[in-house]
């Protein structure tokens, strides 16, 4: 592992234990691209994208009890437009989901194991490292009494700014982006997806797939 791919994870691991610890959230994931690449324009930078992700758990953050979740994400790769990690990565936008216990598998491959943690709502964000454009995904769970919209929607807000606040080398992505692929495609499910600007100005796509 490269010396400024070492750097951007330490500081991601530092990033997903300060929004966990300050907002007590049970558990923080990071996700990286893995595999067959392609290739993102995010404005005028271009940079290797990939068609899978996988977990990078140094920079993840779990209390005790979730660490069998950490685990069972560890044994799979994830597509772009599956889960809030997914959708975050297919769009190149902050992605949310309400309440991932009730996706079915096929739009949510982790969702009877998110079930059996009793997992609620999650939220994926896009980091790129100003060093070297690297492209990181960091999906939050939030707490399982926190089940209102208004209270996810402005939990998610305190968390963004805490990311930003912690942050040194790594900015957030919040730009449309384009693809230009090379080899084969990644099939697409049918989820509904709509988006919503938030505060900020951004586009927040909220994730709407079908129950299991």
């Amino acid at each position: 592992m490269r010396f400024k791919e070492l750097a951007a994870l330490t500081e991601i691991a530092d990033v997903t234990r300060a929004v966990c610890q300050t907002h007590r959230l049970p558990l923080a994931l990071t996700w990286i691209p893995w595999g067959r690449h392609d290739i993102l324009k995010l404005g005028d930078i271009c940079f290797w994208w990939s068609a899978q992700l996988a977990i990078e758990r140094k920079a993840c953050y779990a209390d005790e009890e979730m660490q069998g979740f950490v685990y069972a994400c560890e044994q799979l790769f994830l597509y772009p437009g599956l889960g809030a990690a997914g959708q975050a990565c297919e769009t190149c936008l902050p992605s949310f989901e309400p309440d991932v216990k009730e996706k079915h598998v096929s739009v949510y491959p982790l969702a009877h194991h998110a079930r059996k943690y009793n997992l609620n709502a999650a939220v994926a964000i896009l980091l790129r490292s100003t060093g070297d454009d690297h492209i990181y995904i960091l999906q939050f769970f939030l707490p399982i009494l926190v089940k209102e919209s208004s209270e996810q929607q402005d939990l998610v807000e305190k968390l963004k700014l805490t990311i930003k606040q912690t942050c040194k080398s790594l900015t957030m992505v919040s730009e449309k982006s384009s693809i230009r692929k090379q080899g084969s495609k990644v099939s697409k499910n049918n989820e509904k997806i709509e988006s919503a600007p938030d505060p900020d100005g951004d586009m927040f796509i909220i994730c709407a797939g079908n129950k299991r």
